[in-house]
């Protein structure tokens, strides 16, 4: 046993050693293929250096062959000038020719020069009158701001006033439910001796209904009255820059007409849209109305001295949602236009029309609810199936609002690209002065290229000068 421990200690020794011989073999392998790759880089790049020795000698030959040339373009440039000198004194000749000219262009020249300072001058009174409307335009936008900002508020404290009721609603229900004890011949014999109390219970919660749509309908005018001052704001930022280009009537006139139809075609397609909006929460409260309904004919009436305390609950709870809805209403009434007005009036006689009939549904429904004992088990699954439409509704309302807000961000977003292209016009004004100072410059080169006519012989003597130069 021990030999055979000693001989694999040996063995192992030796495997270490073999290891670490081979360990730096590789080492040595990798340094030497590092080398040879340093080799062939050096390799590569004395051929580049060659490469290059060739293209300077190639550069140096033609550089050789251009002096040649240019010493040849020397030789002419002097015959040139002794031609140049020659037609120099047949310019002399012409100078009194020339002089007449100058003088008429002298002339034409002072003209062109006061034109332009007229225009310079007209052009600096459109840009004070520029000013000035930006200046109007920048506090109307503000008026505006503020009164959205306004309107803003007006519709958090609706979208409050209505949070509150319906969690009054959600009240309501839970302690209905409570009371809510399902016994299918108490329940019939209950319902047939206190079915008049009934009656006047639901007769209240459609009141208290009423209010609610009434506190709907102001929140809806709150929002038209937002849409109609974003319109307004529209039209004021719109309607300036006509006034702007009056240097082209032609254009003017059709661009004032272009901004007319696309405000036309706006108005047009927001008015739509609240139409939508109204109709969608007209029928949203229809729907609700109609699940309160089917709620109460559910709910079996146990005892008459409970439907008395619901009936004086409901009472109480119609007052305040119709203070509520009168004190919503005076709020919506200052900041309403007289399209939503109208609107709401129509709505308001539609809904009146829909509670009759539902009224008279409502008594039928309940007749015919007596002899139908067998449904009251499936009352409690009703329920909360109507309780789930409710919240898909509330969430529908939502993302209404969000939308509403959405698009008065988009109007917003549009009066600021108004202003700049306002500020556009106005760089345009700034282009003119530019092409005034242009034209003067042009003038006053004509003049030095007609002084330098008059000297010929200075122009030909300062070429002389250039050329022994080079």
């Amino acid at each position: 046993m021990l030999q055979k421990d000693l001989l694999l200690q040996d063995l192992q020794q030796k495997s270490t050693e073999s290891e670490r011989q081979l360990q730096l073999q590789l080492q040595t392998l990798q340094r030497h293929t590092q080398q040879l790759g340093q080799v062939e880089a050096l390799n590569a790049c004395i051929d580049d250096l060659k490469a290059k020795n060739d293209e300077l000698e190639e550069e140096k030959t033609k550089m050789k062959q251009e002096l040649q040339q240019l010493r040849r373009q020397h030789i002419l440039l002097s015959r040139e000038n002794t031609k140049l000198k020659e037609a120099a004194e047949e310019a002399e000749t012409d100078k009194t020719t020339l002089t007449s000219q100058l003088q008429q262009q002298q002339q034409a020249a002072a003209a062109a020069a006061a034109a332009a300072a007229a225009a310079a001058a007209a052009a600096a009174e459109e840009k004070k009158e520029l000013q000035q409307q930006l200046k109007e335009t920048q506090q109307q936008m503000e008026e505006q701001q503020k009164e959205q900002h306004n309107i803003r508020k007006q519709l958090e404290m609706l979208q409050q006033q209505q949070q509150q009721q319906q969690q009054q609603q959600q009240q309501q229900q839970q302690v209905d439910d409570e009371r809510h004890t399902p016994a299918a011949a108490a329940a019939a014999a209950a319902a047939d001796s206190a079915s008049p109390a009934a009656d006047a219970a639901a007769d209240v919660s459609i009141d208290s209904e009423a209010a609610a749509a009434a506190t709907t309908a102001a929140a809806a005018t709150a929002a038209a009255a937002a849409a109609a001052a974003d319109n307004a704001g529209m039209e004021c930022t719109e309607s300036k820059p006509p006034q702007e280009g009056q240097s082209d009537p032609a254009v003017a006139a059709s661009a004032a007409e272009q901004q007319q139809q696309e405000q036309q075609q706006q108005q047009e397609e927001q008015q739509q849209q609240q139409e939508e909006q109204q109709q969608q929460q007209e029928e949203q409260q229809q729907q609700q109305e109609q699940q309160q309904q089917q709620e109460q004919q559910q709910q079996p009436d146990d005892d008459s001295g409970e439907q008395q305390e619901m009936f004086d609950s409901g009472a109480s709870d119609a007052e305040d949602a119709e203070a509520a809805a009168r004190s919503s209403s005076k709020s919506s009434s200052s900041s309403s236009s007289s399209s939503s007005s109208s609107s709401s009036k129509r709505s308001s006689k539609k809904r009146g029309r829909d509670k009759l009939k539902e009224r008279g549904s409502g008594t039928k429904k309940r007749k015919v609810k007596k002899t139908q004992d067998n449904e009251n088990a499936s009352g409690d699954s009703d329920v909360e199936q109507q309780q789930q439409q409710q919240e898909q509704q509330e969430q529908q309302q939502q993302q209404e609002q969000q939308e509403q807000q959405q698009q008065q961000q988009e109007q917003q977003e549009q009066q600021q690209q108004e202003q700049q292209q306002q500020q556009e016009q106005q760089e345009h004004g700034s282009q003119q002065d530019e092409d005034v100072k242009g034209l003067q410059q042009q003038s006053e080169e004509q003049q030095q290229q007609q002084q330098q006519q008059d000297h010929p012989e200075q122009q030909q003597q300062q070429q002389e000068q250039r050329k022994e130069g080079r």
